[in-house]
């Protein structure tokens, strides 16, 4: 399994090597691609080293995120086109600002799931075909920062997600729920402060 990560401002890459301050000039962005089969040997290395890390294991067979995934300075991470069906509980990403689950087979988002920072959710493309409106709003209170939730190419009716929209104008009033196709136009993630 061929794992990309990318530092982001920039970092060290290895723990014998100096780190770079990027208050203290121009940052850099270093890639460093790793051949590795578990998430454990993916990750580890990194995690002591890195300000924010962005993760992409798209395409990639994986079947399930591990319960209990432990990244608090994970900024990114791309699931898309692997095989997963559930977005596990008890994740500790705190850190996480976009997370990319389109093209898998998640049925349902967990109503504890707790992404403090979590900005953007991609699940397009994905087995959903209801979200229970009171379900969302334990989902939201988990999601205190969500700006965009992308649940286009499911099959989620237009009742569905007028309800959700509802409920998120007294918490979120700037969620913006995409759940239908838009035709060539390319939407682009919330900005980030």
């Amino acid at each position: 399994m061929l794992i990309s990560l990318f530092f982001i401002p920039c970092c060290r890459a290895a723990a014998d090597q100096p780190y770079v301050d990027p208050s203290k000039g121009k940052g850099e962005l270093i890639e460093d691609k790793k051949d590795t089969d578990s998430w454990d040997q993916a990750v580890q290395p990194f995690q002591p080293i890195a300000q924010r890390i962005e993760l992409n294991l798209a395409d990639k067979q994986i079947e399930a995120i591990p319960a209990g995934l432990d990244l608090p300075r994970l900024f990114s991470l791309n699931l898309e086109d692997n095989r997963i069906a559930a977005i596990p509980v008890g994740l500790n990403l705190p850190r996480l600002i976009n997370l990319y689950l389109a093209n898998n087979q998640i049925t349902a988002i967990p109503a504890d799931l707790n992404l403090p920072e979590l900005v953007n959710l991609y699940l397009q493309n994905n087995q959903i075909d209801e979200i229970d409106p009171q379900e969302f709003r334990l989902i939201l209170q988990g999601l205190p920062n969500l700006m965009m939730l992308d649940l286009s190419g499911n099959a989620i009716s237009q009742e569905n997600v007028d309800a959700l929209r509802e409920v998120a104008r007294a918490t979120h009033p700037n969620l913006m729920i995409i759940a239908e196709d838009i035709g060539g136009v390319v939407l682009k993630p919330a900005k980030v402060k």
